[in-house]
């Protein structure tokens, strides 16, 4: 049966909704940190599982790497004033001293204070690549399939998929820049000791693995979850997807 909600002024309803929204950030924070109790004192073993990955696909029916995202965010909510698990555990890529920061850049990507995984994703990056955020704004901007969009709830693996292939193009660019700015300082005076010719053939070894290495369908075996195939990135390169299709070819 559902509860009605009987408010005498804004002021109450909306303290209803801001303590509606910390029940959802608390419950998700024990969660995380009963997993952890679960995993790091063995309970699993009281029904006899073969481990924790068993317990939790079995009794809870959660993705292996879901759970082990959560249970990296309590140490993010009690610094960061997130109230979706998947922001926080992007978050938990860099030092803490960064998170702040991070967090602030997607506020600034996503144009909004409840910035999405997908933003909050795309500043740690950028922190961690070192390029300045107004750039990886500006970036985005050029490039609409990228650009800032208002959160709808997680990705789907269609996007997940789009996002990571975006991300291996980018490489892509980057290395073809990289090499052009190298030939060029080896036409100079200063770069004569240059060997373009172990260059060519250095890049070309780095071009071969972004590649095959980069991300063609979503898993099909544990449907993006994350499994042991797929070394739990819910993703697998064309040549490991043609492996483990049937027929060899898909």
């Amino acid at each position: 049966m559902e509860q009605a909600i009987t408010t005498a002024s804004l002021d109450e309803a909306t303290q209803i909704i801001k303590d509606a929204e910390q029940n959802i950030r608390d419950n998700w924070v024990l969660m995380a940190e009963t997993l952890i109790e679960i995993r790091d004192n063995e309970l699993w073993k009281d029904n006899k599982h073969s481990g924790f990955d068993a317990y939790i696909k079995t009794e809870l029916g959660y993705g292996r790497q879901w759970v082990y995202k959560l249970m990296k965010t309590p140490q993010v909510a009690a610094v960061i004033p997130v109230t979706n698990p998947t922001v926080a555990s992007e978050l938990v890529a860099l030092p803490e001293e960064q998170w702040e920061d991070a967090w602030q850049a997607a506020k600034q990507i996503a144009q909004t204070n409840e910035p999405s995984s997908r933003h909050v994703r795309r500043a740690v990056k950028a922190i961690r690549r070192g390029t300045p955020i107004e750039e990886e704004v500006s970036r985005l901007t050029r490039q609409p399939d990228l650009a800032p969009e208002p959160e709808t709830g997680d990705l789907d693996e269609e996007q997940v998929l789009k996002e990571a292939q975006a991300e291996f193009e980018t490489v892509a660019t980057m290395m073809r820049q990289l090499y052009g700015a190298i030939e060029e300082v080896s036409l100079e005076k200063s770069g004569v000791w240059i060997d373009m010719n172990a260059v060519k053939t250095d890049f070309r070894n780095l071009n071969s693995i972004i590649k095959f290495s980069k991300p063609h369908k979503t898993c099909h075996l544990c449907d993006g979850k994350g499994c042991d195939k797929c070394l739990n990135s819910g993703l697998l390169c064309q040549e490991r997807f043609n492996a483990y299709s049937e027929g060899g070819s898909q």
